[in-house]
């Protein structure tokens, strides 16, 4: 009879390690759980971030555009337009000239 008290102490030293490996169990799923709610919040937060930079990029371009076709639609602009497109054809027709 002395072999039941020792296996039923040892059966109990299990029953207590089974119950000590559920809570920890139980508080890793809980650690895991938070670490990937942190994960995703931290995901979307790079995700905000980025779309800021790539408007905060996009944006001084867009200005320069507008700005250079604001100068474009300008008399000036034409003008001048013309005057070096005439120009570049005058040296054309002389230097075709010239080597005739």
């Amino acid at each position: 009879m002395t072999g039941e008290p020792a296996a039923q102490a040892q059966a109990a030293g299990r029953d207590d390690d089974a119950e000590s490996l559920r809570r920890e169990l139980a508080g890793a799923r809980r650690r895991e759980a938070e670490l990937r709610e942190l994960l995703v919040d931290a995901h979307e937060q790079l995700a905000a971030r980025d779309d800021e930079l790539v408007k905060g990029v996009a944006w001084p371009g867009r200005m320069a555009q507008e700005q250079l076709d604001e100068l474009r639609r300008t008399r000036a602009w034409r003008a001048v337009t013309l005057y070096w497109r005439a120009r570049d054809r005058l040296v054309a027709l002389l230097r075709l000239g010239g080597r005739r």
